[in-house]
């Protein structure tokens, strides 16, 4: 399933466009969200730590590993907004 356009990066990998994000997303429900935009197509992830659900977003992404024939880690773009704000050096976050 195509969801939409790429953008090349200097990598020379090519990132989906439409990622999906978990902000505001309720305590029980990352889990089930990630692995479902997973299972339709979706692999594009937008996370945040200042969102504190990491660990629901793992789960979503064991379930997806486990449950989508031939999904693999390398087909999936994690993306992390880095707060600017926050205590930690940049290279300790990255």
């Amino acid at each position: 399933m195509s969801l939409g356009r790429r953008v090349l990066l200097n990598s020379g990998h090519k990132i989906p466009q439409l990622g999906y994000g978990t902000w505001q997303s309720s305590p029980g429900e990352v889990a089930l969200g990630v692995f479902e935009a997973l299972k339709v197509g979706y692999r594009h992830l937008d996370l945040a730590k200042v969102y504190g659900n990491q660990l629901e977003v793992a789960q979503g992404l064991k379930r997806a590993f486990q449950e989508i024939p031939g999904l693999r880690r390398e087909d999936i773009f994690i993306v992390c907004t880095i707060s600017p704000t926050g205590t930690q050096q940049l290279t300790q976050v990255v």
